[in-house]
């Protein structure tokens, strides 16, 4: 079983008395299918320190190589430039070939300046989730790699002999990677304040984010983790799949196997357990003696109702199948109260949304891993929810709530303010679901010369997957592709996938250590753009000045 890396992440349990206590929890995506301002721009771009490397059984550039001093590489290279556009008509490319007039490739140095290679540069495409390039670059720019979410608990009154007369607030800023175990550590938290009994309600204050959890630029709502309602506070639990451990924002993990007896229903349970005061199971499947595992999980919009239809074999293994629900904020506050009664801390009271009093007393508080963890497990699962968190976290302001309007703005400011194209540039969202986003790949390798210069940047680099590794955690989702080929190791890059969509953005060396930046997208004959990508990728890996 492969698990990320973790961050710690602390919960600080503070008395009413004012005594400070501390209680450690561990800190941490599922991969679709279908405040400091923004860094000047600079003239120059110097190569930054080497990210931390990571041992496998396929040697992995540690950093983003620069040339040596001794080693001038040509602005052109005609040659390249040749061979390069020849891949879309030789045999290395299986027909039908990508369609150019839907397709956007632009190769250069990383450090810098003119492409060597373009074709439709400017045309602004369909990115999937490349998009996700810029919106990991902005926070890591505008908020830190060290930046931190926040999600505390706080009470209006003071406690007596135990009881708290009134109401228990939480609030959150937008953490997308909270679980049921930060929770727990929180309830916690009001316990070691003396906290028994509370005459009131668990108050939720998602405020930190506007109320539109859902974004219609994604289409009709659909139970699936790809698009996750996106709220301030959350449940983010982490299930095991191709990709490692993986979080997924605003959702529960449905379990089910066979009986142990034919004619009974399948045996379905939800985690986090806590989640079935929130998310309920209506059970119509069927155990048979024999046959395929045709079970069904459905839940209707504006429903939290999960349905199981269906049949399956006795004794048939458990089956996990992530779904999002509705209402995060309150699902989070529903796992709360729960942890609450776990610690030992009644709460008359329902769950319910407000806003915490500026005057109330925090008892407990917990942070998220650091920025550049979050944005290592974005990059590296292509995880959506992660991303949306992101960007309504940059359209957050003093004075107004984060939305995808205000954040994706954000995102569109720092690139213009960085020095980086933005022509034709569409933004809907922050992990490129929406087949609405357009961006070019001139902007994308624009964004990548940028990035060398900045000191995010190995946050950044270390994020990115690694093509033909067979550690996943190192991988993500360019574990399978160009295994054994002179790009494993080497290349790192961010995928994207819709049905619409197909693309690849990053950085690969070539055999004289001239480094690359690139970005190819294509919208049409996606099976051929796959192809392409990957000789593109291997041809520079390859190629000597």
């Amino acid at each position: 079983m492969v698990h990320h890396p973790r961050s710690k992440r602390c919960v600080s349990a503070l008395g009413i008395g004012g005594a400070a206590l501390s209680l450690l929890a561990g800190c941490a995506v599922q991969r679709y299918s279908p405040s400091a301002g923004p860094s000047t721009p600079q003239s120059s771009l110097s190569t930054p320190g080497t990210p931390s490397a990571v041992a496998t059984s396929v040697s992995v550039q540690p950093s983003s190589p620069a040339p040596s001093p001794t080693v001038t590489f040509a602005a052109a290279d005609p040659a390249l430039a040749a061979k390069l556009a020849g891949l879309l008509t030789t045999a290395a490319t299986p027909k039908p070939a990508p369609v150019p007039s839907v397709l956007s490739v632009v190769v250069a140095d990383a450090s810098g300046g003119a492409p060597l290679y373009a074709k439709g540069a400017e045309a602004a495409l369909i990115p999937a989730s490349t998009q996700k390039v810029l919106t990991t670059m902005a926070a890591l720019s505008i908020l830190g790699p060290q930046y931190r979410f926040s999600t505390t608990v706080s009470a209006a009154a003071t406690p007596a002999d135990g009881v708290l007369t009134g109401d228990l607030y939480l609030q959150g800023d937008g953490d997308p990677t909270t679980d049921e175990a930060d929770y727990a550590a929180l309830a916690s938290a009001v316990s070691a304040a003396g906290i028994k009994r509370v005459t009131g309600s668990v108050i939720v204050d998602a405020s930190a984010f506007d109320d539109v959890d859902y974004n219609d630029n994604w289409g009709s709502p659909f139970p699936n983790v790809s698009r996750p309602p996106v709220e301030a506070l959350t449940v983010s639990p982490a299930t095991v799949s191709r990709l490692g451990s993986v979080r997924h924002v605003g959702s529960v993990e449905v379990s089910y196997a066979g009986a142990a007896t034919e004619g009974k229903p399948a045996v379905v349970t939800l985690k986090p357990a806590s989640a079935s005061a929130y998310v309920k199971i209506d059970n119509k499947s069927k155990t048979t003696k024999a046959g395929r595992n045709l079970i069904s999980l459905a839940r209707a919009p504006g429903s939290n109702t999960i349905t199981v239809t269906g049949s399956l074999a006795v004794a048939n293994p458990a089956v996990v199948w992530p779904m999002t629900v509705e209402n995060p904020a309150l699902y989070a506050g529903a796992v709360f109260k729960s942890a609450l009664a776990s610690a030992g801390v009644t709460v008359k009271g329902a769950v319910v949304r407000g806003t915490k009093p500026a005057d109330a007393t925090q008892l407990g508080a917990h942070q998220s891993a650091p920025l550049s963890q979050i944005v290592h497990d974005t990059l590296k699962e292509s995880n959506n929810g992660y991303a949306e968190h992101l960007v309504k976290a940059l359209g957050r302001t003093p004075t107004s709530p984060g939305s995808w309007a205000s954040g994706t703005a954000r995102v569109r400011d720092w690139l213009s303010s960085s020095g980086i194209p933005t022509d034709g540039i569409v933004l809907l969202d922050g992990s490129g679901f929406s087949g609405g986003n357009r961006v070019s790949a001139r902007t994308l390798v624009g964004a990548l010369q940028y990035a060398r210069g900045q000191a995010w940047f190995n946050a950044f680099y270390d994020g990115l997957p690694v093509a033909g590794v067979d550690d996943v955690d190192v991988a993500g989702t360019l574990a399978k592709r160009l295994v054994g080929t002179p790009a494993a190791g080497n290349l790192r890059a961010k995928t994207g996938t819709l049905n619409v969509s197909r693309s690849l953005a990053g950085y690969v060396t070539g055999a004289d250590g001239r480094p690359y930046a690139f970005a190819i997208i294509g919208n049409d004959k996606l099976s051929s753009v796959l192809a392409y990508e990957d000789a593109v990728a291997i041809l520079l890996a390859t190629w000597r000045s």
